[in-house]
């Protein structure tokens, strides 16, 4: 068993419209409409990154190439459960500067579980994971900056992922170790409430003083990350992953859609330190996965 605290860096969480245009009252819709309107150049690009909400987890395993090695056991099965706390400063919070952090901010609980085998120079495994997200107060403000609302219950969307892939080790000695991951990754997110204005380049200012809800979506991805380990402590993760995502209602006040096979791309880093405590039976090494 193994007792760790995962820090998430957002290196650059962006949002940017190849095309954008004005969102004027349409009185036929009783809506708004982007339909004809002036373009509005440039597009614009909403981005935000920091360090996101720590992450407090506690890791077994059932059983373990590294636990039985005398057994000839190449297989591993790792059951993952965590605790991810509120980040006030995340994508959805606008500071009084304009800037924004990264992540969704929420308190989350986390549930994984995976499988590898375990080979000479690569590890194939497969991961499913899923994050249950509760809400965080973030204030809702005009177009000028101005706060409408102070604490509006944003409610950041649940996710379920299923990933498969492998790591090449070119570096695997007993005091570090150097992977390179090739993931194939298919997910579901499910339905966000949101602050209007943050996933569209412009709303009607009625809108901006609640909160909206996003539709869900399924996306599937490719990714490559880089990792370095140490047998003892820290695990340090470089990665990222392109890919498409199935339309979705941006807002539910207003009909539009994502473009079918719309581009989702994310990137960040991702460090890892876990406890090893011979009092407490745990060890950062008997978990790996």
């Amino acid at each position: 068993m193994a007792l760790g605290l995962e820090l998430p860096v957002v290196l650059d969480e962006r949002l940017a419209w190849s095309e954008a245009h004005e969102m004027v009252f349409d009185p036929t819709l009783d809506n708004g409409s982007m339909l004809g309107t002036p373009s509005i150049e440039p597009p614009p690009v909403v981005h935000g990154g920091g360090l996101a909400g720590p992450l407090l987890l506690v890791r077994v395993a059932p059983f373990h190439s590294r636990l039985l090695p005398d057994r000839g056991i190449r297989t591993s099965w790792v059951l993952e459960a965590g605790y991810r706390f509120q980040d006030r400063s995340n994508f959805h919070r606008v500071t009084d500067d304009g800037r924004r952090g990264g992540g969704p901010g929420a308190d989350a609980l986390h549930l994984r579980s995976a499988w590898s085998t375990h080979r000479r120079s690569n590890h194939p495994y497969l991961d499913l994971s899923f994050d249950r997200a509760f809400s965080v107060p973030v204030p809702l403000r005009d177009a000028d900056g101005t706060i409408l609302t102070a604490g509006a219950p944003v409610h950041p969307a649940n996710r379920l992922d299923a990933r498969v892939g492998t790591e090449f080790f070119p570096v695997q000695r007993h005091d570090l170790a150097l992977a390179v991951d090739l993931s194939a990754r298919a997910g579901y997110r499910s339905w966000q409430d949101i602050p209007s204005g943050l996933y569209l380049p412009d709303v009607l200012a009625t809108s901006r003083s609640v909160l909206v809800t996003q539709g869900d979506a399924l996306s599937l991805t490719g990714g490559l990350g880089l990792l370095v380990s140490s047998p003892d402590r820290i695990d340090v993760r470089l990665h990222g992953e392109v890919g498409a995502e199935t339309p979705y209602q941006v807002e539910h006040p207003y009909d539009i859609y994502t473009a079918p096979g719309s581009v989702v791309w994310r990137a960040g880093l991702t460090v890892r330190a876990w406890l090893n405590d011979d009092l407490l039976g745990l060890s950062a090494r008997s978990a790996d996965a």
